[in-house]
């Protein structure tokens, strides 16, 4: 049976997904995906350039994408202050919720299964924009103590809602859960911090 290039290639995508998200990149094994995606190991050289061509094909449009699209969420989030944060909250979980149900195996392969690669330091990006979102919002001045304090909010809520994402809640179930989470982290926050 004569196979498109195109489908060849989603097809070795697709398995690499699953093995690098099973086994993380250290473990994946080219072999491994080449024939469950049923091509020959060089076959699968002409598409990508072994595993890192393979990760960067899988993960390198989500790297890119989801810092920018939560910098324009916390663009929104920092212009409209003078707005109820409850008010703002659904648009940005619902955004939030949308990036999980577009991009959940390469979010979870970037968040913990990329160690060692250039891709290791996913989350420590989503941490900072998530610090520049607060201190944007509280109009914190340059207190070193309060930025230290707004790192470690910043981190605490990204690993809770990747661990969230990890655990594999139901759609609804991750909607109210990341719901009670922004609530309790940003409700208030410019009078708490």
């Amino acid at each position: 049976m004569q196979y498109k290039k195109a489908d060849i290639r989603q097809r070795i995508l697709d398995v690499g997904k699953e093995e690098y998200l099973e086994n993380g990149f250290r473990g994946g094994n080219i072999k491994t995906i080449a024939d469950k995606a049923g091509v020959p190991v060089g076959n699968l050289y002409r598409y990508f350039d072994g595993k890192s061509g393979l990760l960067d094909a899988i993960v390198e449009p989500v790297y890119n994408e989801i810092p920018e699209v939560i910098n324009k969420l916390a663009n929104l989030f920092i212009s409209q202050n003078y707005l109820e944060f409850k008010t703002i909250m659904p648009l940005i979980v619902d955004n939030v919720i949308k990036l999980f149900d577009s991009y959940k195996a390469e979010l979870l392969i970037l968040a913990y299964r990329c160690e060692k690669t250039r891709y290791d330091d996913f989350i420590d990006k989503i941490v900072a924009t998530c610090k520049k979102l607060i201190i944007g919002y509280v109009h914190v001045g340059t207190d070193e103590e309060q930025e230290e304090f707004i790192g470690i909010i910043s981190k605490s809520f990204v690993t809770t809602i990747f661990g969230m994402l990890k655990e594999g809640y139901d759609r609804e179930r991750l909607t109210r859960l990341i719901n009670k989470l922004m609530d309790f982290t940003f409700d208030n926050i410019d009078n708490r911090i």
